[in-house]
């Protein structure tokens, strides 16, 4: 069950239409965490997302987690490899 506790836009569209609502694709990929994060910034000024008419988007995106194991777990998931 999703946390209740988060009343971000996103949060609160996903809490009303369900997951089923939304389209789940990978859009992109990268190497590292700074390619991640560039390309994150670049989506979301191509799509407009921090616009609500066009988006959930609340920040231009890009920032690097600063808690070491979700910034591993995402690490992991770029490059499962490592």
């Amino acid at each position: 069950m999703m946390n209740q506790g988060y009343e971000t836009p996103f949060h609160v569209a996903l809490r009303q239409s369900g997951w089923e609502a939304f389209n789940w694709e990978v859009i992109d990929t990268a190497d590292s965490l700074e390619e991640l994060a560039q390309k994150e910034r670049n989506w979301i000024e191509k799509l407009q997302s921090t616009d609500p008419e066009y988006g959930y988007n609340a920040a231009e995106g890009g920032s690097v987690p600063r808690k070491t194991e979700l910034r591993k777990t995402i690490h992991n998931a770029i490059r499962p490899e490592l």
